[in-house]
């Protein structure tokens, strides 16, 4: 009896194709899935249409290629803004032109808006939220062998009398028991690589934990998970770190989850192992200032850490309070001056098109950022997932009622401010933030000092590439 065949396809984020702009992220949760259901058994394969620059009519034709009794869609990927009309459209034109195939919609993310994708596209036949590693594997079985859907956690779909909609997500509490990722899925070296969040080119990205132990901010799709803050195991990790070494090469570790784990106990067992298998790596993380202490980061640079990135949002005291941040002021310069002490990389990571802000707030926060000592900084144009917006900002500005699409905005309706005249112009305010920044004579000489290696010389030039893509791109024009 052949194999079941599987194809997870990931979308370009135009139906057009890529349009000449490359994923910023690697698709770890997808690879993770695909590697997953390998284990399984079947025979599966990974299409990544972004980086491949598919348009719908060759992403039609090369998964027709071959007959796939099942083809995942990621309804949602952090990081890559693919708007979920697009996916909801490609879903579609898949159901029409392969009719035997089933179609799997699947989305880690947003799992309490599973009624509103279902009511905007009811060609949907089957959506799954949550940790969908297993329950991915379960609803193939099912499907196959004519089984009851409703022990299914976080599946919605439809029968005869309508959608059943999931009163439960799943939630995979122990992340060891997932398999290594398999990167000989996809090609890795043409992925876009992000200079500020690497050290050395032959990097290897990793998950070391899933969900977020804060879960409150305004902004944020974590924080729309309502999942519990699950880490791996110090031994685990340090496993896959072996593999990633002798299988794949690398001489760096990324870590892409929003919350690295930083607990004393947890760092020190970390750092015992990688002594006690002579292994020395570097790795770049992301991480809370609350969450780190100088100890912590003591620990950390001892392990190989060379850069965090710290989710700031502002500077703006009643801007944290507004997004329910959960830190101040305060822990931001500690532990900001604690990891410059230590010689660690420093990334903060910023919003605008906030409530009570103007033109002259943002530029003020590249200021800031400079006189803080930040290494890198990057600048995000908030995205509203409300209906409605808050009684005490309703009078601050509007909320635009469609889905803005950017290379380096989230996706979702935006939030104007009383300040600004337009997007347009919200858009060219963050474009001259970054020139303030990056340009300004600190930051600059601070890169001729770093220029002591051709990779390192790569490194920033491939930044100030990519500075140069955000300010020439077609689409911050757009509205």
């Amino acid at each position: 009896m052949s194999k079941t065949n599987i194809l997870l396809l990931l979308p370009p984020p135009f139906k057009e194709g890529a349009k000449g702009f490359s994923p910023r992220w690697f698709p770890l949760q997808e690879v993770q899935i695909a590697t997953y259901l390998k284990q399984k058994n079947y025979e599966v394969s990974l299409i990544d249409a972004f980086v491949e620059d598919l348009s719908f009519p060759e992403i039609e034709k090369k998964a027709g290629s071959i007959f796939y009794d099942f083809i995942g869609l990621p309804l949602s990927i952090l990081n890559r803004e693919i708007p979920y009309e697009l996916v909801l459209s490609l879903h579609n034109r898949l159901k029409q032109i392969f009719p035997k195939t089933k179609i799997i919609l699947f989305n880690r993310f947003l799992p309490q808006q599973t009624e509103f994708f279902l009511n905007a596209n009811p060609a949907i036949d089957y959506l799954l939220c949550g940790d969908v590693e297993e329950t991915f594997h379960q609803l193939i079985e099912c499907v196959l062998l004519n089984k009851e859907l409703t022990q299914i956690k976080g599946l919605a779909w439809k029968n005869s009398a309508g959608y059943i909609i999931p009163q439960e997500i799943n939630i995979l509490n122990n992340l060891d028991l997932l398999p290594f990722p398999d990167l000989s899925f996809i090609n890795f070296k043409a992925y876009a690589h992000i200079p500020h969040r690497y050290n050395t080119p032959n990097f290897y990205p990793m998950e070391a934990a899933r969900g977020c132990y804060w879960n409150k901010c305004t902004f944020c799709f974590e924080a729309r998970q309502y999942y519990t803050y699950r880490t791996r195991s110090p031994e685990n990790i340090v496993s896959e770190i072996e593999q990633a070494r002798e299988k794949y090469q690398a001489s760096e570790i990324q870590f892409n989850n929003a919350q690295f784990p930083t607990e004393i106990e947890w760092l020190k067992q970390f750092l015992n192992l990688l002594l006690k298998k002579g292994i020395k790596i570097k790795w770049t993380c992301l991480s809370r200032v609350d969450r780190i202490s100088k100890e912590t980061l003591q620990i950390m640079k001892n392990a190989g850490c060379v850069n965090i990135l710290f989710g700031l949002e502002s500077f703006d005291p009643k801007a944290l309070k507004f997004l329910k941040k959960g830190i101040s002021l305060t822990q931001i310069a500690e532990t900001i001056k604690n990891c410059n002490h230590l010689g660690i990389e420093t990334t903060g990571s910023f919003q605008m098109g906030l409530p009570f802000e103007t033109p002259l707030s943002v530029i003020k926060t590249a200021l800031s950022a400079l006189k803080m000592n930040l290494d890198y900084f990057q600048l995000f144009i908030m995205k509203w997932y409300e209906p409605e917006l808050p009684e005490e900002i309703a009078d601050q500005g509007t909320l635009s009622n469609t889905w803005d699409y950017t290379k380096y905005d989230f996706s979702g309706p935006v939030f104007l401010p009383k300040a600004y005249k337009n997007v347009k112009q919200l858009k060219r305010i963050k474009i001259l933030a970054y020139l303030t920044f990056y340009l300004h004579p600190k930051t600059l000489a601070k890169f001729l000092k770093r220029l002591t290696s051709l990779s390192e010389f790569k490194r920033i030039f491939s930044g100030g590439t990519i500075l140069l893509k955000m300010i020439f791109n077609p689409f911050q024009a757009k509205k």
